[in-house]
């Protein structure tokens, strides 16, 4: 009977909350969730011979990933943390017979990396499978040898180390980014989430505003289907060939989790790591929940929302409150469906929380209202470039349309492997520009996620912007059929050659890719030429694998290869900050961020 619920949802209105006004979502009440054997088929994609029952396994955190060894430079008090991860295969027990999932460190999702903003990092990835992996850290102005160059594929018995700035407060994720494998390696578990927090004592800091890291969970939703062996089922030449949905909705690696909940507000950071799936995130009593940030970073003020669309590879950090409820409550945190997406009897499901008694021994926080002085990236991109940006009759700077060309994805007729037309964009470093992404029909959608940059929703046809995307800084956004978008960027702070791509990683890996080359700016921070180029720095074999020393660590630290966020000189007597290097992190004595976490 989902179908039922479904046709109640969808026999109310459901206003789209758009340009900052609020509207209402109708969810039952009375909704209990189903308990099936089995669910059936749907649209042509298959379901999985059998269905477990919802809620039955309690909800579970990812471990937490510790560095290995870090070192800080007593000179400039600039600090980085050395972290560690082998990607292995890992059996997990779901049904009689286990289900294998590709892993970091064992682990599915993989561990959390929690790290200080301003504290570099490097992270070593060792691949012990039998397939190439690339690894992309979503969200990060990495340096093109570190963002995960789709052909920079890291071979079995080889290792990468990745170096990452880690220069702003934001929920970021690491994926599998190997090209043409990209959906296949990242449904099989390799995803994780990287939290860059802000622990400084900074006049701008408002940790305290927000839940304590004992309310402050990962929400990492992805949805598999398995076939009758209890594996999980991709069938790339046939039912998902353009796009992959599943019937078992899981969270943290858990179907469907059951999570016990005090009297108090929560944080949750919300992450679509679906191959296709996007989800419309409501409770099942239609109360309110807070958007604090997005994919790049916090909101100015925080926005009260009834339900959000999350597509795939998009962030949201929310807060639900769950103080006024009595000791026994439940309430489910649920997918409303969105057209065009197939719905199996189960897809509406997400999590049951169970309310709890309150812990007096952590102070609770209300829900704030404001947690910023000024918009995000208000310091890359003036109101006058929004501006322009939200008028639909001021040409862009660039076009790019999303569609499908003798049976591949393409981006203006292009693709990855068009080689000679692969770099399609050449913005100049420090310098703003307006694209328009157009969806190119046939009732498909895209999310599209720009590399390297933070940018603003600055326009969509029809429909508008929704209300947790307005003034919200993002790397993805959700393209729907039909659609047309206006972003707004400053693209940099690196130069070199950087992927944007549709993230339905069917799509993606078929062949809906292509990059841009960020050019130098006569006034940009020197960058060696290596740094500029995706391929300058690659696997090497195990076998030569050395100690990671402190003496390896100051190596890279030393390097500087991050002085665009952290000059050389920063602290040196007499250095003020510069407002004219706008990528310059303010790291003044009260700014510093000491602690590993």
């Amino acid at each position: 009977m989902w179908w039922l619920y479904t046709l109640t949802i969808f026999s109310f209105c459901i206003l789209s909350q758009v340009n900052g006004q609020a509207a209402s979502l109708f969810v039952p009440n009375s909704f209990i969730p189903m308990q099936l054997d089995e669910c059936t088929d749907e649209n042509g994609f298959p379901a999985s011979p059998s269905t477990l029952t919802p809620f039955e396994r309690v909800f579970e955190t990812p471990v937490k990933l510790n560095p290995s060894l870090s070192v800080c430079n007593s000179t400039t008090n600039k600090c980085i943390d050395y972290f560690e991860i082998h990607v292995q295969k890992m059996d997990m027990l779901f049904f009689s017979t286990p289900t294998e999932f590709w892993t970091y460190n064992g682990h599915c999702p993989g561990p959390t990396i929690k790290i200080c903003k301003n504290r570099q990092s490097v992270v070593r990835f060792i691949n012990e499978l039998t397939s190439g992996i690339s690894v992309h850290l979503h969200g990060s102005a990495s340096l093109p040898p570190y963002d995960g160059w789709a052909d920079d594929v890291t071979e079995p018995g080889q290792y990468k180390d990745y170096v990452y700035p880690n220069n702003r407060a934001a929920t970021l994720w690491y994926h599998d980014h190997a090209v043409h494998h990209t959906a296949f390696q990242a449904y099989k578990g390799l995803a994780g989430q990287y939290w860059v927090l802000d622990c400084s004592t900074c006049a701008d800091s408002f940790s305290n505003k927000l839940p304590h890291p004992n309310y402050d969970f990962e929400l990492i939703i992805s949805d598999k289907v398995f076939d009758s062996n209890d594996q999980l089922l991709y069938d790339s030449d046939g039912a998902h060939k353009d796009n992959l949905y599943g019937d078992h909705n899981l969270v943290n690696g858990i179907p469907w989790p059951l999570l016990q909940v005090e009297k108090r507000v929560y944080r949750f950071r919300f992450l679509d790591a679906s191959v296709s799936r996007p989800y419309l995130i409501h409770l099942s009593n239609g109360a309110k929940m807070y958007i604090v940030s997005a994919d790049g970073g916090y909101f100015k003020t925080v926005r009260d929302v009834t339900y959000f669309k999350l597509g795939v590879a998009e962030r949201y950090d929310v807060l639900i409150d769950f103080s006024s409820y009595n000791v026994g409550d439940v309430i489910y945190l649920l997918n409303g469906g969105l057209s065009s997406v197939p719905t199996f009897c189960q897809s509406h499901l997400l999590v049951k929380f169970v309310v709890t008694a309150f812990n007096p021994a952590i102070p609770d926080v209300p829900i704030p209202s404001t947690l910023k002085s000024s918009r995000p990236l208000s310091t890359f991109v003036s109101d006058s470039d929004l501006a322009n940006a939200a008028n639909p009759n001021r040409a862009p700077d660039r076009t790019f349309e999303f569609g499908r060309s003798g049976g591949q994805w393409t981006i203006n007729g292009k693709t990855w492997d068009d080689l000679a037309s692969r770099i399609i964009a050449t913005p100049k470093q420090d310098t703003v520009e307006i694209w328009k992404l157009r969806n190119g029909g046939g009732g498909w959608f895209h999310p599209v996620h720009i590399h390297l940059i933070d940018f603003l929703v600055a326009w969509r046809k029809n429909v508008g912007i929704f209300k947790w995307e307005l003034e919200s800084p993002k790397d993805v956004v959700f393209l729907g059929p039909g659609e047309e978008i206006r972003v707004v960027a400053k693209f940099g702070p690196n130069a070199g050659n950087y992927m944007f791509h549709c993230h339905n990683l069917v799509h993606e890996d078929n062949d809906m890719m292509l990059a841009f080359g960020v050019q130098t700016s006569p006034n940009s921070v020197p960058q060696a030429p290596a740094m500029k180029d995706p391929m300058s720095r690659r696997g090497i074999s195990i076998v030569s694998l050395p100690a990671v020393t402190t003496t390896y660590l100051h190596q890279i630290l030393n390097e500087g290869v991050y002085n665009v966020f952290y000059p050389e000189n920063q602290l040196v007597t007499g250095y003020a900050f510069n407002p004219l290097r706008p990528w310059e992190v303010d790291f003044t004595s009260t700014c510093q961020a000491t602690t590993v976490l």
